[in-house]
């Protein structure tokens, strides 16, 4: 998908809800340094740079009033699915252009616990096969600590706090369990927390 079609199609419209940008690769896509480069130098860190690309590079129409939004930060975080990806160069080319590893946990794909951004992203979608109901307390404990490392920076390397984006997806037992994991962990959470207006998007399945 042309990232900026992709972009003058509609997400801009959500102003101050845009969260961040999510984008899904195929688990049949073997890490190639030079593609996935080309590609991150490509994703806009701001609303006025969102503009900029499609004004230069967007082939369909564009609704006026998505191109007047405010300017504001974009902020983009990346799953990806095959074993190729557990390379110490893919991560370093997401800090280098400032993108996030999502966190995945699934024994199906590899998992990175690497803070590559000013933000984590973090997908908790556990497996009816080891968790057939849901999340043990000890697991929760564990990501609770994870979490907090991450929010007050004792668990980032350069010590700054990060904010943290933590979905449940459990579709294996039909999400039945991750509105309750979810709460669970929010127990565990240092500090204060506010709800999230934001709305993640889920651009594309690249590959």
């Amino acid at each position: 998908m042309n990232v900026a079609n992709f972009l003058a199609s509609g997400p801009l419209a959500l102003e101050e809800k845009l969260g961040p940008f999510l984008w899904q690769i195929s688990e049949y896509l073997a890490f190639q340094p030079t593609v996935v480069e080309e590609f991150l130098a490509v994703l806009p860190h701001s609303i006025d740079e969102a503009r900029q690309l499609i004004e230069q590079y967007a082939t369909t129409s564009v609704n006026d009033r998505w191109m007047d939004a405010p300017n504001r930060p974009i902020r983009h975080a990346f799953e990806v699915r095959h074993p190729s990806f557990s390379n110490p160069r893919f991560l370093e080319l997401l800090r280098r252009y400032d993108v996030a590893i999502v966190v995945t946990n699934t024994p199906r794909w590899p998992e990175f616990r690497d803070i590559t951004s000013d933000f984590a992203y973090v997908r908790l979608h556990g497996d009816v096969t080891t968790r057939p109901n849901g999340y043990s307390d000890a697991d929760l404990d564990e990501w609770a600590t994870l979490i907090n490392g991450w929010l007050s920076g004792e668990g980032c390397a350069d010590g700054r706090g990060r904010d943290v984006f933590v979905y449940f997806d459990n579709p294996d037992n039909r999400g039945t369990r991750s509105p309750f994991d979810a709460i669970r962990l929010q127990e565990r959470l240092d500090g204060p927390r506010r709800p999230r207006t934001e709305t993640p998007v889920q651009p594309a399945l690249w590959g």
